[in-house]
């Protein structure tokens, strides 16, 4: 509280007069981090169900990866222990949204091209978005920012792409 006080340029008195506790900080801070770039109801597809794809790959990462993100998602793993409903909260609130934008996309992939044959949409997804995100989310996690470029998300993008099929060699 020292440390968000100091951040605030408050006193610790005045952030716990707006917070009880350390819990109920993060929580409101989980509340405040439901601001993901894309909103299914503003969302215009691109014609090209793939480039739709490849377009929300992009942006799920790149939010994903952002400073705020980062920092975000460091502190709520190092208070799950202790607060897993805080954990359990912005996965439901930012996680699952990103997901859940990215299997419109790849549902309608399936729609509008049936080869490659995708069975389980939602587990092709979550394969899908591992291998598109490879290691960049774990450097990022450690600070290892060197060679973090949209040029290389893309690459691997792209990679992930050929390797599910959706994209030929």
């Amino acid at each position: 509280m020292e440390d968000v006080a100091r951040t605030a340029g408050m006193s610790k008195k005045t952030i716990y007069a707006f917070y009880a506790d350390k819990s109920r900080l993060l929580a409101a801070i989980v509340v405040v981090a439901d601001d993901c770039p894309w909103d299914e109801r503003d969302a215009v597809p691109i014609a090209d169900p793939l480039a739709e794809l490849r377009r929300r790959l992009t942006a799920v990462i790149a939010f994903v990866l952002s400073p705020r993100q980062v920092r975000l998602t460091r502190l709520l793993i190092s208070e799950a222990e202790h607060a897993p409903e805080l954990a359990d909260d912005f996965h439901e609130r930012v996680m699952a949204k990103g997901y859940r934008y990215l299997v419109a996309a790849v549902e309608r992939l399936k729609l509008e091209r049936p080869r490659p044959s995708i069975g389980d949409v939602e587990r092709v997804t979550g394969m899908l978005l591992g291998a598109a995100m490879g290691d960049f989310h774990l450097c990022a996690l450690f600070g290892r920012k060197e060679g973090l470029s949209r040029k290389r998300i893309a690459a691997q993008i792209e990679l992930a792409l050929r390797t599910f099929g959706f994209v030929a060699e």
